[in-house]
C-alpha cells in the first residue's frame, strides 16, 4: 500500500467525527499547526499542508473547542487526498542455472524488449567461467537499452530472479555497477539495490547452507589415476548389480560409458581360423556423474573427472574418481575397496605384470603375461634351488632385518653367456612368488641419477627389480649431438647410490644380469649391493636330459631316445669334452636346444638327426664385393 493510501485510511479512521474547529483556539494547540496563507483560486494541497491541517484539527478536537452542532465532515475530503497514480513497471528477468544464463527485459504489457542467453563458451579457461560470461551478457543487455533509448521510458523496474547459478549474481552486479548507473537513476535504484543485495545474500546463504549440510552429512573420498586402486574401483563399478525397485532403476542408470577393447588371435595355427581375432569389450563408467547402489538402501555418488593438466611421463590428462555417500554409510567404503581389490586379484590370477619406467613413474608394459612355471626353466643341477631358497629365506626374515637395523633389501647377480636362461628364470621366479617384474633400461636417454633413485624408492608393491646387461650401461655410448652431448643419462656413481646409498629404498629384491662379469667394477658387485652371484652357464648333460624329458617324455617313456640324443651331443663335443681328441671342445646353450626341440615338435628322431645344428657357428662378413658391382670411394 502506498504512502498516500495509508494516510487516507488513517485519516478516515481517526478523524471521521471531528467537527470544524472554532476560530478561537488555545495558545498551546497552535504549536501543532502552521497557519496556511490564503491564495486566490483553488490550489492543490501539498504533503506539508495536508499534515499541518490534520494536526491542527487534532489539536482543536483535544482542547474541546468547536461547535457541537457543526456538520460532520470527512477529514479525507477536507484535506483533499488523492489516490496515488501507480505506473506499470518494466520487468528485468534473470534466470541462471549451472550452465547458462538468460536475461529478458519486458514492457509493462509483457512485450519483450530484448531476450538473450549465454553459456560459458570462450570462458572455459577462466576460473570464473560462468560468472564472467553472465557478466558480459548483462553489460551487453544494459548497453542495448541505452542505445535504443528505452532507459528514459523506464520509471519503475522490477527484477525477477530465478535459479541459483553463478550468472544471477553476475547480472545483478552489472545492474548495481557503473553499467547500470543510468538505469538506476531513471528506475529508482534504491529498491533495485536492496533487491540485488538481498538476492546476493540469499544466494550466498543458500550455498553456504548447502556446503555446511554437505560437510556434516556426507563423506567424500578422492582417488587419483596414479593410485593402483583407481583401475580396481572402475572395474568394480562396471560389475552388474541388483537394482530392482522403481527408485533404484532410475537413479542408477549410467548414461555415459567408456569401453576398453582387448583383442587376441583365435587358433593362429589353424588355416580355417587364419586372420580371425577374438575381441573382449570391457565397459566402465565414463566421465561425469553416476549413482550406484552396492547394497539395499545404500547409494554412492560417483564423479569421474578429467583435469586440464597432463602427466609429464605419458602425456595423458590427470583423472580423479570421487565417491560420495552418507556419513552413516561410511563403513561401506572398506567393503568397496576390499571387493575391488579381490576383483583385480581374480583378473590377474595366473598372470605376471611387467612394469617399465616412464619418466617419473612406473607403468604396465603391455598386457599381463601368463605365469611361466618354474619347472619350465632348466638350469644346472642345484642352481635354481639355491637361488629360490635364498629368496624365500629373505622374504621370511623381514623382522630379523628390522631388529638389527639392517636395510631390508637383497641383490642378486646372474652372469653367463647369452641364451642360458637368466631372464627367463627371473620371470619364472616372479610367477612362483606371485610377484611382478619392474624393468629399467639404464642406457635410455632421459634416465638421470635423481630419477633412478626416485624410481627405485617407489617400486610397485611385491615386485622384483630387474636391471639387464649392466655391463653395457656405461660403455659404447654414441654421441648424438655434434657437440658430443648425448643427453641426460645415469652415471656409475648414481647407480651405486641408488642400489646401496642414502637414496636407496628398502623392501626390495634386485636382480642384475650381465654377459661379461669381467667388465663390471668391483664397487658394483660388492656385498651390500650384490649379496649372491650365480653363473648361468652353457648347457650341461643334466640340462639337456631334463629338457628332453619335458619335450618328448610322453613319447619316449623308456628313455632310449634321450640316451641316443645325449650320446650324440657328447660325440659332437657340445658338453665341453669328448672321447675323441680330434673333436674340439664346444658348448651350446639351452636356448639352442629349446629351438631344436620346438622345430621338431613330436619328432624325436628328427631332433637327433639335426643335433649337428647345435654346433656354434661364427659368421663373418664377406670381404669380397659382388661381381660386376661398381666400387666408389667413401
Amino acid at each position: 500500500m502506498s504512502r498516500f493510501s495509508t494516510t487516507r485510511l488513517l485519516a478516515q479512521n481517526l478523524f471521521q467525527s471531528i467537527s470544524r474547529p472554532a476560530p478561537n483556539t488555545p495558545l498551546w494547540t497552535r504549536a501543532f499547526s502552521t497557519p496556511q496563507p490564503r491564495q486566490a483560486g483553488p490550489t492543490k494541497p501539498t504533503d506539508k499542508s495536508r499534515n499541518s491541517l490534520a494536526m491542527d484539527m487534532l489539536a482543536r478536537s483535544i482542547s474541546g473547542q468547536g461547535s457541537p452542532v457543526a456538520p460532520v465532515v470527512d477529514l479525507a475530503d477536507e484535506i483533499q487526498l488523492e489516490p496515488e497514480q501507480d505506473d506499470e513497471p518494466y520487468h528485468f528477468h534473470i534466470y541462471a542455472h549451472r550452465h547458462n544464463t538468460h536475461v529478458t527485459v519486458t514492457k509493462p504489457n509483457r512485450d519483450a524488449v530484448i531476450s538473450l542467453s549465454c553459456g560459458n563458451l570462450g570462458f572455459k579457461k577462466s576460473n570464473r567461467k560462468h560468472y564472467d560470461s553472465a557478466y558480459q551478457l548483462g553489460a551487453y543487455v544494459v548497453d542495448k537499452l541505452h542505445q535504443k533509448g528505452i532507459v528514459k521510458d523506464i520509471q519503475k523496474l522490477e527484477v525477477t530472479l530465478r535459479g541459483f547459478g553463478a550468472g544471477r549474481e553476475a547480472v545483478v552486479k552489472v545492474l548495481l555497477g557503473n553499467e547500470g548507473k543510468l538505469l538506476r537513476i531513471f528506475a529508482g535504484g534504491i529498491g533495485l539495490a536492496g533487491l540485488g543485495a538481498a538476492a546476493a545474500f540469499g544466494r550466498k546463504a543458500a550455498i553456504g547452507g548447502a556446503g555446511m549440510l554437505k560437510r556434516q552429512m556426507l563423506v567424500n573420498i578422492e582417488i587419483s589415476k596414479r593410485d593402483p586402486s583407481y583401475s580396481w574401483v572402475l572395474a568394480w563399478l562396471a560389475q552388474p548389480r541388483d537394482n530392482s525397485g522403481f527408485l533404484a532403476q532410475r537413479l542408477t542408470r549410467m548414461r555415459t560409458l567408456a569401453v576398453t577393447t582387448a583383442t587376441k588371435s583365435i587358433n593362429p595355427g589353424r588355416v580355417s581360423d587364419e586372420g580371425r581375432t577374438h575381441a573382449d569389450f570391457r565397459v566402465q563408467p565414463g566421465f561425469g556423474r553416476h549413482i550406484v547402489r552396492p547394497r539395499s538402501g545404500v547409494y554412492i555418488a560417483v564423479n569421474r573427472e578429467k583435469a586440464s593438466t597432463t602427466s609429464t611421463a605419458t602425456g595423458e590428462p590427470h583423472e580423479t574418481l570421487t565417491l560420495t555417500l552418507l556419513w552413516a554409510h561410511r563403513h561401506v567404503l572398506s567393503e568397496v575397496f576390499t571387493e575391488a581389490h579381490a576383483l583385480a586379484q581374480r583378473f590377474h590370477e595366473g598372470k605376471t605384470l611387467v612394469y617399465t619406467a616412464r619418466r617419473m613413474e612406473w607403468a604396465p608394459l603391455g598386457k599381463p603375461r601368463l605365469k611361466r612355471p618354474l619347472g619350465s626353466v632348466i638350469l644346472d643341477e642345484g642352481v635354481k634351488e639355491r637361488i629360490v631358497g635364498d629368496v624365500r629365506e629373505f622374504l621370511d626374515a623381514q623382522q630379523w632385518y628390522t631388529d638389527r637395523g639392517v636395510p631390508y633389501r637383497r641383490g642378486y647377480l646372474l652372469y653367463g653367456p647369452p641364451g642360458t636362461g637368466k631372464t627367463s628364470f627371473i620371470q619364472a621366479l616372479a610367477g612362483e612368488l606371485d610377484y611382478s617384474v619392474a624393468m629399467i633400461n639404464l642406457s635410455e636417454v632421459g634416465i638421470t641419477d635423481d630419477l633412478l633413485a626416485q624410481l627405485l624408492t617407489q617400486l610397485p608393491e611385491k615386485s622384483i627389480l630387474l636391471l639387464e646387461d649392466v655391463d653395457a650401461a656405461f660403455t659404447n655410448r654414441r654421441q648424438r649431438d655434434p657437440d658430443g652431448y648425448s643427453g641426460p643419462t645415469v652415471t656409475f656413481s648414481g647407480l651405486l647410490n641408488a642400489l646401496d646409498g642414502l637414496a636407496a629404498g628398502e623392501d626390495r629384491i634386485a636382480f642384475l644380469t650381465t654377459n661379461h662379469i669381467d667388465r663390471l667394477d668391483p664397487a658394483l658387485i660388492r656385498p651390500g649391493r650384490v649379496d649372491m652371484m650365480e653363473r648361468i652357464g652353457e648347457a650341461t648333460r643334466y640340462q639337456a636330459s631334463q629338457m628332453w624329458d619335458r619335450y618328448y617324455g610322453d613319447i619316449d617313456e623308456e628313455g632310449f631316445g634321450r640316451e641316443r640324443f645325449l650320446d650324440r651331443l657328447e660325440v659332437l663335443g657340445l658338453f665341453g669334452k669328448s672321447k675323441d681328441p680330434s673333436v674340439p671342445k664346444r658348448h651350446t646353450s639351452t636356448a639352442a636346444i629349446q629351438g631344436l626341440f620346438q622345430f621338431n615338435k613330436g619328432d624325436m628322431e628328427g631332433a637327433i638327426k639335426m643335433a649337428e645344428g647345435l654346433i656354434p657357428r661364427t659368421f663373418e662378413a664377406n670381404p669380397s664385393g659382388i661381381g660386376g658391382s661398381l666400387k666408389s670411394p667413401a
